[in-house]
């Protein structure tokens, strides 16, 4: 048996179709990148907006234990890494929210605002959490916070 041969699009009526005036395309909902969740609580804010993928990617960042998974070796925190309060407690949670933020700033998504530890969180609206961060997405030009131990 021959093999069949096939033209080259084209050539053929159904190969020089296009969408005639009277059909229409379906509409289709516009693609949520990333869930728009509570800073301080960690719950869903809003089931139809989203969040700008840098923010998203913040949030995850100071969401994940890093090395938990096969996928966030890199990535992610190790406040698990600080086990007792001691008078270095303050120096090393600002350390490791700066390590977190820095690959953001270097990228130039992020500015850098500030991060306050302990009972300076409040500042940025996070009571009780053990620190928040306070930066600036170059991309929107909006401030946002995200808190630790919140």
């Amino acid at each position: 048996m021959a093999t069949p041969i096939i033209p080259p699009a084209g050539l053929l009526p159904a190969g020089t179709w296009s969408p005639s005036s009277t059909e229409t395309t379906p509409v289709v909902p516009p693609v949520l990148l990333a869930d728009s969740l509570d800073a301080s609580t960690g719950e869903l804010a809003s089931m139809t907006t989203a969040i700008h993928p840098v923010d998203a990617a913040i949030q995850e960042a100071f969401r994940t234990l890093s090395g938990s998974g096969a996928a966030v070796q890199s990535t992610g925190h190790r406040f698990d890494k600080i086990r007792t309060k001691t008078d270095r407690t303050p120096r090393e949670l600002r350390d490791e929210c700066e390590r977190i933020i820095k690959p953001f700033v270097t990228r130039r998504d992020v500015r850098l605002i500030g991060i306050a530890v302990g009972t300076e969180a409040h500042k940025y609206g996070f009571d009780g959490a053990a620190a928040a961060v306070r930066y600036r997405n170059l991309h929107t030009n909006r401030e946002q916070s995200q808190a630790v131990g919140a």
